[in-house]
């Protein structure tokens, strides 16, 4: 029998769509990007990320794990973001392996009222093609391959800096099913979801 569910299992943890994150550190973060009750609400000085409509990055661990995925996000109103990402992945195990190649549709909820800049609550729908090669219990190696779905939540944090530059860290979960060889299989994947590049 094929080992169909661990390769869907490696490509859910490496989309890195989703991430575990404590509470602790979404409170850090919720507190970190409220305005002071101190401060006086004239004379403030405006947001570092006054202005910015567009995010578009790279993420870091996919790049690590074998692959490419490019995330662009746009503002559709002051809470609220909607993007769409490409992914192309290559993972081996042993003398297995699988491609994966597709793109995701995004969701983003800002509470700060400052998108695409602070907290955020979302979801992604996500859209792979696998092809690649596996092996059953006795060694005999044939191809493989099919599509995948996967639904995900993710909450996170992004940073914008004044010259642009922008840092995303997420934390979820994400539901994948696939259907390889005519076979049915799924998985539930949380990850880390680390992402940078350039807003404006």
């Amino acid at each position: 029998m094929p080992r169909f569910g661990r390769f869907v299992r490696v490509i859910t943890a490496a989309m890195a769509l989703a991430a575990i994150v404590t509470a602790t550190v979404v409170a850090v973060a919720v507190v970190g990007s409220a305005p002071s009750l101190a401060a006086p609400a004239t004379g403030a000085a405006p947001a570092a990320d006054s202005g910015v409509q567009h995010v578009c990055s790279l993420s870091p661990l996919v790049i690590l794990a074998g692959g490419f995925e490019l995330t662009c996000e746009s503002v559709i109103h002051d809470d609220l973001s909607w993007g769409s990402s490409a992914l192309w992945l290559h993972t081996a195990v042993g003398g297995d392996w699988l491609n994966a190649g597709g793109g995701a549709i995004l969701l983003r909820w800002y509470p700060a009222q400052q998108a695409p800049a602070g907290v955020y609550a979302g979801a992604a729908f996500t859209f792979l093609f696998l092809n690649g090669v596996t092996t059953d219990r006795y060694g005999y190696a044939y191809p493989v391959g099919g599509p995948m779905f996967a639904t995900g939540a993710e909450a996170g944090y992004q940073w914008i800096g004044k010259r642009g530059i922008a840092v995303n860290l997420g934390a979820g979960v994400q539901f994948a099913s696939a259907v390889l060889n005519g076979v049915s299989v799924s998985a539930v994947s949380p990850g880390l979801a680390l992402r940078i590049g350039f807003a404006w």
